[in-house]
């Protein structure tokens, strides 16, 4: 066992590394960030016990997919699958346990206590998960790989929105649209085979608009039924929301330019420090989002003509 947890270690610092990022700066901003969100989330509405109910479950979750741990069962005596697969899920829901406890909802931490050894006895099968028709099929493979894997989330952001509502608070409501459009960002951050590039018969310029168009519609279709209820229900907002909207138009097209720009390689460092300074301002978007696509079309000109 201790042998799967240094391995599972070493694999998350090799991700991270690949990724552009020192594995001992993410464990120290980490924890920073996760403790931001939840002061803040607790303060904007009454009901963060149970949104954070709902987001630790929904990441214990992709613990259970019945393939991975058919796989754990072959490697692991049954009492060590056990143990692993109890760790696993307590380690998860460890930070969210802690924060409910400081916050004094000793409820809910119990709750999500008792709730995570036997999250560990269910196995999801990957068949089932999704058989829900989308129209992402057709245009491979950010969102198809993208959507299966946030599903949960869109959820618990429908489900923010509606609370948000039913608490009068608009900033939450913002705070829930805002998070569809990052969870829809995060679909670029991978970076897909030469052969879905070199598939297509356009040129550089045609084939960046035709993918900021695909994840312009795609995200559209995942988003805009939030913002018209948020406009419903705040019509006297509806300005701002279709401010925040358009700028989440605007960054995602940022990233789409932003992955490209360094293809067939995936983003590093670089490119993710200047996106998230472009986030507390915005008018810096002007100058990246050309940057970005000169660069792209100079890479995809190796695989397009």
């Amino acid at each position: 066992m201790k042998n799967y947890f240094t391995l599972q270690y070493k694999m998350l610092n090799r991700q991270l590394a690949d990724f552009g990022i020192q594995p001992v700066l993410a464990y120290l901003a980490l924890p920073v960030i996760f403790i931001v969100l939840s002061i803040y989330l607790f303060q904007k509405t009454a009901f963060a016990q149970y949104i954070y109910l709902l987001m630790a479950l929904s990441l214990i979750t992709r613990f259970n997919d019945s393939n991975r741990n058919n796989f754990l069962k072959a490697c692991f005596k049954s009492n060590d699958y056990l143990i692993i697969r109890i760790a696993e899920n307590v380690l998860v829901i460890l930070p969210f346990f802690i924060f409910l406890i400081c916050k004094n909802y000793f409820f809910s931490a119990a709750i999500l206590l008792l709730l995570s050894p036997f999250a560990a006895l269910v196995s999801f099968k990957s068949k089932l998960q999704f058989t829900i028709p989308t129209p992402f099929y057709k245009q491979p493979f950010e969102f198809i790989t993208g959507f299966r894997k946030t599903f949960l989330g869109f959820l618990c952001c429908y489900s923010i929105t509606f609370i948000a509502i039913a608490v009068h608070n608009f900033n939450l409501g913002i705070f829930a649209l805002l998070l569809d459009f990052l969870f829809c960002i995060s679909f670029y951050t991978s970076t897909e085979p030469d052969f879905y590039v070199w598939v297509y018969s356009l040129t550089p310029k045609l084939f960046l608009i035709k993918k900021i168009k695909t994840a312009l519609l795609h995200v559209t279709i995942l988003t805009f039924p939030a913002a018209v209820i948020l406009s419903l229900f705040y019509i006297s907002n509806s300005f701002i929301i279709a401010g925040f909207y358009c700028l989440g138009y605007v960054y995602l097209a940022a990233i789409v330019c932003a992955k490209y720009s360094v293809f067939p390689v995936q983003m590093g460092l670089p490119q993710i420090i200047l996106l998230a300074i472009s986030i507390p301002l915005p008018p810096l978007l002007i100058i990246l989002v050309p940057y970005f696509y000169l660069q792209s079309i100079k890479k995809l000109g190796i695989f397009l003509k």
